[in-house]
């Protein structure tokens, strides 16, 4: 009987710790650092870029300050939010 208690309150005690806010606050805060950086190559648009990437012009415009959206360069670095933000826009 005592082993059982123990195991029982060993068991809890792991679950609750695989359960903790922190662990679940640095998931999260690492799923949002996890932004794509994607370089203008001859033919882009930003319409085929966000089709691949699964979000909008609208949020690439957004993310990457561009003021002329049909006017992008070869080489040009952008960041492509997360898709999952998408959904919220």
């Amino acid at each position: 009987m005592r082993r059982w208690v123990v195991s029982a309150f060993f068991s809890v005690l792991l679950l609750f710790d695989m359960l903790s806010p922190n662990i679940v606050a640095v998931e999260s805060q690492n799923a949002a650092q996890e932004n794509v950086i994607y370089t203008v190559k001859a033919g882009d648009t930003l319409y085929r870029v966000a089709l691949e990437y699964g979000v909008t012009v609208r949020q690439l415009v957004a993310a990457n300050d561009i003021v002329q959206p049909r006017l992008i360069r070869i080489g040009q670095k952008n960041v492509i939010p997360k898709a999952s933000a998408a959904v919220h826009d």
